[in-house]
């Protein structure tokens, strides 16, 4: 084996620092550094990751929903009972 990736092996021994780089960046390009079936493995769990958080986002963001609703909720019967009780809402004075 005098070449490897059309490159001289004789190259690579001398000058170890850039070639010995480049040819790691070749291997894992290719696949020869880093199994196919590990790579295929960590990238399904990364996109079940993804979706995981997809979903843990959307649940999320309908949990905020119902507490923006139950919040008006409250806000509206605030509203109701200082009007029966004749107060405004911006009056200064004590009291329930």
């Amino acid at each position: 084996m005098t070449e490897l990736f059309g490159i001289p092996v004789s190259v690579l021994l001398e000058n170890s620092g850039w070639p010995a780089f480049f040819l790691a960046c070749l291997l894992v390009m290719f696949g020869r550094l880093v199994p196919a079936t590990t790579h295929k493995r960590e990238l399904e769990r990364e996109i079940k990751r993804g979706d995981d958080l997809k979903e843990a986002l959307d649940a999320t963001i309908a949990a905020h929903a119902v507490e923006a609703h139950q919040l008006a909720e409250v806000l509206s019967f605030v509203r109701v009972a200082r009007a029966a009780a004749g107060r405004t809402p911006g009056s200064d004075d004590e009291g329930p």
